[in-house]
């Protein structure tokens, strides 16, 4: 140790020389005014914030988040060096575990934000007093749907896990517990509320095809299919005029597709698959259109037998749309888990319809 020199001067400009280079090379990006990353959607009235302006002594703590908004709006390359990040992630090292996502078996994806994973493995069951709150929801939303000449439908889409817990990786096991699916179900069944499980009914037909996307959190057409038609069994019954469409009314057709998981890895060739899409091979009679927001979706068949719905739903809801549009005069969807009674009102319905993802299920215990 006693016989080491001390770097020549030489060593140490070179090493000051590439700190900076290397400090002015981070900084640089961010002060860069570039057009803002391709990732970066620009809707109807927003702008691209402008730097931020210290002006009163209380904005100093909500500069740093001011600041970090700003940069990743106007940070050069954002978009290509996360995509490129990615990429090392997913092609070389072999990686599974994305912001939000987590890549399965067989190159299927699943959901990992909203607490998803966790409804799996039914590490949280409601409690006794959250299931009381949630009966009663659906209760007031049933009743109130029969006093004003409505049947109600409480319709849970189960989530992918659900359906396709054998793609997780390894590792990733219920906890034992009761699920709250299970519990919800089992709840409403004490309360004379029933329920369609629909698990059982997707489970029933794996075998038959995939009915859920490989990249994607939703069912796929065949998925939708099956349970608008387990949906419709029980509408006949009350209404025998509707004819629910068979599977022979449509041609099976692959078309390359990259879900909405596959979307929140920004990759320079973004995963995607094979999937079946559902062509009818009869003019179908809805016609539907955009309603006065943007959560609203109207649809008309013009055939005055059949009886009119108002559908609050989410996401989930969209695969259902075109099967459902068909064996309705009139409809109204709302994305909305808030059940508008004077919608319900207003509208007039035959059918009250509210669905939800299994993953929601919480929101009716506030």
């Amino acid at each position: 140790m006693g016989n080491m020199k001390p770097p020549s001067r030489f060593s140490r400009v070179r090493d000051v020389v590439f700190s900076i280079v290397f400090f002015i090379f981070l900084i640089i990006p961010a002060f860069t005014r570039f057009p803002p990353p391709a990732d970066f959607n620009k809707p109807s009235g927003k702008f691209l914030l402008s730097h931020p302006v210290l002006n009163q002594y209380w904005n100093l703590i909500q500069l740093p988040g001011a600041y970090q908004n700003y940069f990743s709006e106007h940070f050069l390359l954002r978009d290509k060096n996360v995509a490129l990040h990615n990429e090392i992630l997913y092609r070389f090292l072999g990686s599974s575990v994305f912001q939000n996502v987590l890549l399965g078996k067989e190159g299927w994806l699943y959901l990992t934000d909203e607490d998803n994973l966790r409804y799996f493995q039914c590490d949280q069951p409601f409690t006794p007093g959250e299931l009381d709150i949630l009966v009663e929801h659906v209760k007031e939303m049933h009743e109130f749907s029969k006093e004003n000449g409505a049947e109600f439908v409480f319709l849970i889409a189960p989530d992918k896990e659900s359906i396709y817990p054998e793609f997780l990786p390894e590792g990733i096991r219920t906890s034992g517990k009761s699920c709250r699916m299970d519990q919800v179900l089992e709840s409403l069944q004490k309360a004379g509320l029933e329920t369609l499980d629909l698990r059982k009914t997707l489970a029933t037909n794996k075998s038959s095809g995939q009915l859920y996307y490989k990249t994607d959190t939703h069912w796929n057409d065949t998925g939708a299919f099956l349970a608008y038609r387990a949906v419709l069994s029980e509408l006949i019954k009350v209404f025998p005029s509707l004819q629910a469409w068979s599977s022979a009314d449509f041609l099976p057709v692959n078309r390359s597709r990259v879900g909405d998981l596959s979307k929140l890895i920004p990759l320079f060739h973004p995963i995607s698959e094979e999937a079946v899409i559902l062509e009818p091979i009869r003019s179908r009679k809805a016609v539907i259109a955009q309603g006065v927001d943007k959560k609203t979706i109207l649809s008309e068949t013009g055939v005055k037998s059949y009886p009119d719905a108002v559908v609050f739903r989410d996401s989930f809801f969209m695969g259902l749309l075109p099967f459902f549009a068909e064996n309705f005069n009139h409809s109204l969807y709302r994305w909305s888990f808030d059940f508008d009674k004077d919608l319900v009102l207003s509208e007039k319905p035959d059918i009250v319809v509210y669905e939800l993802a299994e993953r929601y299920l919480n929101i009716l215990v506030h």
